[in-house]
């Protein structure tokens, strides 16, 4: 039996140039994926997300409230645009376990490698000085995670309980409680890493 070509991908979705996503290109994109490959839905919704993100975030953010760490700041931009944690991943081609886990501030953004991270900073137009500012929060929310606030948090909610309007509400509470000066040499490399990369692609407004 003779394997059918699938349809091509829908050319809107990729064209740089094309105009702000409209109900029809969201009905496109919809139609699109539907009964088609993992391989194929996750390069389209990779594509729809970059479009979409790109449509909103067009002007480099140079300062951010101190109530978000760096994968908080991710998820309320992302949460914005009614984007998935799926949608979120395939645009910048890792796995959603490594969003939620950022977005959760499970783990440190500059553990997650420098292919994350730049692709998170690039897609949102994050410019350095934000991104010093998310990352001193998220230490500083992390080290109390580690300390006397994680036995204050496992005393006074139950895990089973623990939902994640909490959690988002609990981080937020210690990244505007906290010094956000706590660079540490991890996250101060991640920053020199960051600026050779946006030099290297020659994304200056960023830096």
């Amino acid at each position: 039996m003779v394997k059918k070509p699938e349809p091509p991908d829908p050319p809107i979705l990729f064209d740089e140039v094309a105009g702000p996503l409209s109900d029809r290109v969201v009905d496109a994109f919809l139609t699109s994926v539907t009964g088609v490959n993992d391989v194929r839905s996750r390069r389209i919704r990779g594509a729809f997300a970059r479009r979409l993100i790109a449509s909103k975030h067009l002007s480099p953010i140079r300062s951010v409230e101190p109530i978000w760490t760096f994968g908080r700041w991710i998820e309320n931009a992302r949460r914005a645009l009614s984007l998935s944690v799926v949608d979120l991943a395939a645009a910048i081609d890792v796995e959603p376990s490594a969003i939620e886990r950022l977005e959760r501030s499970d783990v440190l953004p500059w553990t997650l490698g420098a292919d994350v991270l730049e692709g998170l900073v690039s897609l949102f137009r994050l410019h350095l000085t934000a991104v010093e500012q998310l990352f001193g929060s998220s230490h500083s929310v992390f080290r109390g995670q580690m300390g006397t606030t994680a036995i204050a948090r496992s005393s006074l909610l139950d895990a089973s309980a623990r939902g994640d309007v909490t959690r988002r509400a609990l981080d937020r509470f210690l990244a505007a409680n906290s010094a956000t000066s706590g660079q540490t040499a991890g996250s101060q490399e991640a920053i020199q890493a960051l600026r050779r990369a946006l030099e290297s692609r020659g994304d200056g407004e960023l830096i």
